[in-house]
């Protein structure tokens, strides 16, 4: 299974917000299943650094080091952003760009705590953590 984890679930760990433990539990499945991959854009990494920016340059890489291990980072490029600026409707560009990045790897689900810009734009299952963690038990 390929799954796609948007910015935010992995900002609720990095800053310790609730759903933390959820982002958690979801990488660990990743990490542990093997027919399981967890993917992030390579948005989602610059967004986490530019969250991260007030704290030292140290402290960042090592998060964005941690990340890299457990998440396989995607590529973005052209193609991705002339689609999402012609086709995709998300009322957030940035969310319109990561649909565009799950939908070139194929992946069978996005996780996201903001279901309702992508649930209507992309024909990959949307789910939230606590979706996502209930079917997988």
């Amino acid at each position: 299974m390929k799954v796609f984890l948007d910015t935010n679930v992995l900002l609720d760990l990095v800053l310790d917000r609730d759903g933390a433990d959820d982002a958690r539990r979801i990488i660990s499945i990743g990490h542990e299943d093997e027919w399981t991959r967890v993917y992030v854009s390579f948005l989602t990494m610059a967004n986490i650094a530019y969250v991260l920016r007030k704290r030292p340059m140290d402290e960042v890489k090592a998060c964005l080091s941690k990340l890299y291990k457990f998440c396989e980072v995607l590529p973005m490029n052209d193609s991705q952003m002339v689609t999402a600026i012609r086709n995709c409707s998300s009322p957030d560009f940035e969310d319109s760009l990561q649909i565009m990045c799950a939908e070139e790897k194929l992946c069978d689900v996005i996780v996201t705590d903001n279901t309702a810009h992508f649930r209507d734009f992309t024909d990959i299952p949307v789910l939230t953590p606590a979706e996502f963690l209930a079917q997988c038990n």
